[in-house]
């Protein structure tokens, strides 16, 4: 299959309307239990189809249950019954394509992926419970050969300890994945005590969009000593944490909207907020994002996760309120030279910004923080530890902020 050609078929998918599909040069197209007229060669399982085919092969798979993993170690295109269509408003069910992840122990994964190139489209991925290093709904490998340029789009990825897991640090870098339009739901496991929908480390230039997550006792996101993130337009309902940001560099969470967020153990691993920003981050953009309700705090930049300090991180433009404690916070000796600007806090259950003593040279400029009645009794307050030469002596420098300051002259 020519390059011009796979780039077709995968954007007709992304539109949702894939129509006939031809074969290139030296390609076939294979199908699972699918009766589409394109069908070239028909197999009893998927894992059959994948032995059989050859780089650049496509592979259809029709509705139905399939109590396997996908080993992929090949580039393919796996289209399943939905393929094309968003997995955001998708219920689920009899006419999805489900794998269900069938091994267990040392490997228990849907799709495991130790090739570039690969699409996985229109599935539904579940049952990988076990949540060791070779598992997880969809697992796209690091190593000699690793799972680059990945396209997951329009699933429903559910019930597994790790929805997506994306590398592991010690192997080649993961780098050029797409992850668009798919669902996770549910993938957390009390019995191993964590659960995320996707679990990074060590990747490269990957884009997250336009999913939703819900019921994750660790996190949606966390990303880990990776680079170049974009992380956008997604939402986030009744997950523990959004997302955790440790020794990431050059990434952004933006425009993203999550509300109803669960506490839990800190045995759980979730960084205890909306957003978590953890130890050693640099060139981090948090920007317009709306975080409300249930988390304990909303933006919070931690001493969790990690070692060393933060420089260079933006927050700027959120919305937060109604978290159960501070809307955003900064905690001891973890923030130098960054901003905080132009962020709406409200409503929250106590200061509306907090930045703890041993930060220094960070500007907050023009943030509001909102007194709602009948809220917390801290509410409408700025608040900042620090000391040094900054301003009201603090270590830091604060202009055009709004609210009630301690010490007087940080917010007005």
């Amino acid at each position: 299959m020519t390059k011009l050609e796979r780039v077709a078929i995968v954007g007709t998918v992304g539109l949702g309307l894939l129509g006939p599909v031809s074969a290139a040069s030296g390609a076939t197209i294979r199908c699972v239990n699918s009766t589409r007229s394109e069908c070239q060669v028909a197999h009893g399982t998927i894992g059959a189809a994948v032995a059989a085919a050859s780089a650049g092969d496509i592979i259809f798979v029709g509705a139905g249950t399939y109590n396997e993993t996908v080993m992929v170690d090949k580039q393919l295109t796996f289209l399943g019954a939905q393929a094309g269509r968003d997995a955001r408003g998708r219920p689920g069910g009899a006419q999805e394509s489900i794998v269900n992840a069938a091994a267990a122990g040392s490997l228990n994964a849907g799709f495991l992926v130790t090739a570039g190139g690969v699409v996985i489209d229109g599935f539904t991925v579940q049952g990988a419970t076990e949540g060791n290093s070779n598992g997880g709904g969809i697992d796209l490998k690091g190593g000699a050969s690793p799972a680059s340029g990945a396209r997951i789009l329009n699933n429903i990825i559910q019930n597994n300890a790790v929805g997506l897991y994306l590398n592991f640090e010690g192997f080649a870098a993961v780098t050029g994945v797409v992850i668009q339009r798919n669902q996770f739901r549910n993938n957390t496991v009390m019995a191993v005590g964590f659960g995320d929908g996707i679990f990074t480390s060590g990747c490269a230039d990957v884009t997250v969009a336009d999913n939703t997550f819900t019921g994750h006792i660790t996190a949606a996101l966390g990303f880990n000593n990776s680079s170049f993130v974009k992380i956008t337009g997604n939402q986030s309902t009744s997950d523990a944490t959004f997302v955790i940001f440790t020794g990431t560099t050059n990434s952004s969470f933006s425009q993203n909207r999550g509300s109803g967020f669960t506490a839990q153990p800190g045995s759980t691993g979730n960084g205890g907020a909306a957003v978590a920003i953890g130890k050693n981050n640099a060139y981090i953009e948090v920007s317009s994002n709306d975080l409300s309700t249930g988390a304990t705090r909303g933006i919070r930049v931690t001493s969790l996760f990690g070692t060393g300090v933060n420089h260079h991180i933006g927050i700027r433009s959120n919305q937060v309120r109604a978290m159960v404690m501070t809307g955003i916070s900064v905690e001891s000796d973890m923030l130098i030279l960054s901003t905080i600007e132009a962020n709406t806090s409200s409503s929250n259950g106590g200061d509306e910004f907090f930045v703890e003593a041993g930060n220094s040279d960070n500007v907050l400029l023009a943030n509001t923080a909102r007194v709602t009645s009948g809220f917390g009794t801290l509410n409408g307050t700025c608040r900042d530890d620090s000391v040094g030469g900054g301003t009201a002596g603090t270590a830091n420098y604060w202009f055009d902020n709004r609210g009630t300051g301690t010490p007087p002259g940080i917010c007005n």
